[in-house]
């Protein structure tokens, strides 16, 4: 079974793009270097939970719903790992 999930940063990118707000500008804001964002707009980093509160607090997104996607990209990406599933395949449940 696959489970796809878009990576917040690509989110979070359309986000500033609708507000109008330059990536310099925001990561200036939130007082972290430019790349730092542009890697998170591009997927390639995950948001923590500073960055969360960062995002919080420089332009108003919410902490716990950025984390949540951050949270649901992990799994889905941890579910589609060949390595992961061939381990879970491998679990047997509790019988209750």
């Amino acid at each position: 079974m696959s489970t796809t999930s878009i990576h917040p940063g690509i989110i979070l990118k359309k986000r500033l793009k609708k507000i109008g707000l330059q990536q310099k500008e925001v990561a200036s804001l939130m007082l972290i270097p430019a790349p730092n964002l542009n890697e998170i707009l591009l997927g390639k980093r995950s948001i923590s939970k500073l960055m969360a509160l960062r995002l919080e607090k420089a332009i108003g997104l919410n902490a716990v719903s950025l984390l949540t996607l951050q949270l649901k990209y992990d799994l889905a990406k941890a579910r589609n790992n060949k390595r992961n599933q061939q381990i879970l395949k491998k679990i047997k449940k509790a019988s209750q």
